[in-house]
C-alpha cells in the first residue's frame, strides 16, 4: 500500500494528527538551530 493511500485510507483523523506532527517537527527542528547557533558562541561565563 502506497503512504498516500495509507494516510486517505485513515479517514478525517489523519488530517489533524498530520498538522500535530509537523508542528512538533518544525519546533524541533527550530530548538535544534537555535541549541547549535547557541553553543557556537563563547559564553564567557567565569570570566571577569
Amino acid at each position: 500500500m502506497e503512504l498516500v493511500e495509507f494516510f486517505q485510507s485513515g479517514g478525517a483523523f489523519m488530517y489533524p494528527i498530520l498538522a500535530v506532527f509537523v508542528l512538533g517537527l518544525a519546533i524541533a527542528v527550530e530548538r535544534l538551530l537555535v541549541i547549535s547557533a547557541t553553543q557556537k558562541k563563547p559564553t564567557g561565563c567565569g570570566s571577569s
